[in-house]
């Protein structure tokens, strides 16, 4: 992941407002960054722009190995100077604010400098991703991998980068919202967690398991005080409709309903349903157990949709029609809205993922 140092903390180290035992854990935390194969330590401003950064290298009081940090970042900065404006993830170090902040196209993950002590965070450690399953983690990593291939390598627009890390995790489904606490509060691990939505019509409640990491992100919060981690809750019913019925049957899927979803997906006045159906399991099951109120809320999203295909509460592809699918093999240039949607989740993880090789600094 991207880690940024705000100017606000050189600041501070030049007038010595940082207590010692705070800077020399800094100090060990950023060497551990660059020296490491994980994440990748940048300066947020440009170092020749304010005179702040000459004078702590110049500045006896700040420790040679601090000093040396601090100048192999403004060399650097030339190179990575742009990171910040590709990225919509990143951390940033600052002096007293910790917040997870949202933006119009990107979020910061703000945490202070007493915070990343106090609570031993792993600033050199990258991030983990926390799915239902191993299998659901890897998945979203290698959405990470096809945003880097499809749309980062595709522009031609070289970034001062080597790879994507990340630690794999499983949430457990339902056992979620207790994993993200104790990969957060306990293991003190920067944790990204995503869970389906089981939404099945616009409207429709969330699943067990989007409620329970929702249940863990409020008790991280209100009880442990606890910022260094996201939750993601998918914008469709589950990862299955991130990848769009033709892509299923060009990646050698042949059900029997697998036409009848094409057709849906080739109308674009409905392939909007194809975010919320169950391509597993099929509608049928699920509607019979609605409640009367439910089933009338339901019946008004899907009114269109039952119109040119009033047998689709029946559709499905069977529960392992995922095992088809490739990453590699995916588009993310595509303008509907499944690939949009699968193309923001991409750039979140590419984001999250950026690493650097070992560097060397010249003090141990």
């Amino acid at each position: 992941m991207l880690i940024s140092i705000s100017p606000e903390v050189i600041e501070s180290l030049n007038k010595n407002e940082i207590e010692e035992s705070v800077v020399n854990y800094l100090t060990s935390s950023l060497s551990q960054i660059i020296e490491s194969n994980e994440n990748m330590l940048v300066l947020r401003e440009n170092p020749t722009a304010e005179d702040y950064y000459y004078h702590l290298l110049k500045n006896d009081r700040i420790s040679a190995r601090l000093r040396e940090i601090i100048s192999f970042l403004s060399k650097e900065y030339k190179h990575t100077s742009n990171m910040l404006e590709y990225v919509n993830r990143y951390i940033e170090i600052t002096v007293n604010h910790t917040e997870w902040c949202e933006f119009d196209d990107k979020c910061i993950l703000f945490l202070s400098l007493d915070y990343i002590c106090k609570n031993d965070i792993k600033l050199q450690l990258p991030m983990k991703i926390l799915g239902e399953n191993d299998s659901d983690s890897e998945f979203f990593r290698d959405l990470g991998e096809l945003y880097k291939k499809s749309i980062v390598d595709a522009a031609n627009n070289p970034m001062y980068y080597d790879t994507l890390k990340f630690k794999i995790g499983s949430g457990g489904g339902g056992t979620i919202d207790q994993r993200i606490i104790t990969e957060v509060f306990t293991n003190k691990e920067i944790t990204v967690a995503i869970s389906d939505s089981d939404i099945k019509y616009h409207g429709g409640e969330c699943g067990t398991t989007a409620k329970n990491l929702e249940f863990g992100k409020q008790e991280l919060i209100n009880k442990h005080n606890m910022y260094h981690f996201e939750t993601i809750v998918l914008k469709v019913h589950e990862k299955e409709n991130l990848i769009k019925p033709s892509e299923y049957l060009l990646m050698g899927l042949n059900t029997q309903y697998i036409n009848d979803y094409q057709n849906i997906e080739n109308d674009g006045n409905l392939i909007e349903y194809l975010k919320y159906l169950d391509y597993k399991s099929g509608m049928n099951r699920y509607y019979n157990g609605l409640s009367p109120d439910k089933k009338c809320q339901y019946d008004m999203y899907y009114s269109k949709l039952e119109t040119y295909f009033d047998n689709y509460r029946q559709f499905n592809l069977g529960r392992t029609c995922f095992s088809v699918v490739k990453v590699a093999s995916l588009d993310l240039n595509s303008p509907d809205i499944i690939v949009s949607i699968r193309k923001e989740l991409s750039k979140i993880f590419w984001s999250w993922g950026i690493s650097k090789k070992s560097q060397h600094l010249s003090y141990s």
